[in-house]
């Protein structure tokens, strides 16, 4: 049972060794993006193709960083009365951009 396990294993590597190597060819037309991207402390090369994915190439819809920012989850909120501050919590919004963005750093 443990070699099936194993093979599973390799076999499963290999797939995602495969569809990392086909994602890095689509990705070509945008590598000077993704290396700009991946100059950011905590944006790997995965997490930058998320962002390509998610935001688009050119983030032409957003009208700043800010509100692609906003879209995407990723800022606190900023509730203030009377000099006391409710929740910072960040709302909930793209899964995607979420799991690579906002946790710790992956591959």
């Amino acid at each position: 049972m443990l070699r099936r396990l194993l093979e599973e294993l390799k076999f499963l590597e290999n797939e995602i060794l495969c569809l990392e190597q086909q994602l890095a060819r689509d990705m070509e037309p945008y590598q000077a993006a993704i290396d700009r991207l991946c100059g950011i402390p905590g944006v790997n090369v995965i997490t930058a193709w998320t962002l390509m994915a998610e935001l688009g190439p050119t983030m032409s819809v957003f009208a700043d960083a800010q509100h692609a920012a906003s879209w995407a989850g990723l800022c606190p909120g900023n509730r203030e009365s009377g000099g006391k501050q409710f929740s910072q919590r960040t709302r909930k919004a793209n899964r995607w951009l979420r799991r690579h963005c906002a946790g710790p750093p992956g591959r």
